[in-house]
């Protein structure tokens, strides 16, 4: 049973309980017990789910875990490649080989199109700059002045949060 149907079924209950009650169909002492007794049910049943989420939450860490492994691993592998490919572009140089192959694989030296590299920015005139503007609240800062006054578009609000442990 899923926790939206465990709720559904709780409701029907206790409005059940509460017509059988006012009918005069059960007493108050059999309509305490009862109602004890499904809470006790409702209760067991938030626990069980509450178990489920934090079963949840440790599979979700160790992903994140793995993730972080296998990135790791990655950039390893990256980093190797690199190496490798430094090796060889540094061996051709030095013998001068512009191109060689067999039947798998082909290997060539060619020159890239031509960059710039900025060695002294502060050197650079103004006009080869570009000036990046980002906007963004200071939340921290609105948050005080809330306190104080109204500002439209903000509003403080108080969230709440689940605690399992």
């Amino acid at each position: 049973m899923n926790l939206y149907n465990a709720v559904t079924e709780y409701d029907e209950i206790l409005s059940d309980l509460l017509e059988r009650l006012e009918s005069k169909e059960i007493d108050e002492v059999t309509f305490s017990d009862t109602l004890e007794s499904v809470q006790g049910d409702l209760n067991e049943k938030l626990l069980s789910f509450a178990a489920s989420a934090k079963n949840a939450e440790a599979k979700a860490e160790y992903i994140k875990a793995a993730e972080k492994e296998l990135a790791d691993k990655r950039k390893s592998e990256e980093r190797k490649a690199e190496k490798i490919r430094q090796i060889i572009k540094d061996t051709m140089n030095r013998f001068e080989l512009f191109k060689i192959s067999n039947n798998l694989i082909q290997v060539s030296r060619r020159n890239n199109p031509p960059s710039v590299d900025v060695y002294d920015a502060d050197s650079i005139p103004e006009q080869f700059w570009r000036t990046k503007t980002e906007r963004s609240i200071d939340k921290q800062m609105l948050k005080y002045e809330l306190l104080d006054r109204e500002i439209f578009g903000a509003q403080i609000v108080q969230t709440e949060s689940l605690v399992i442990k």
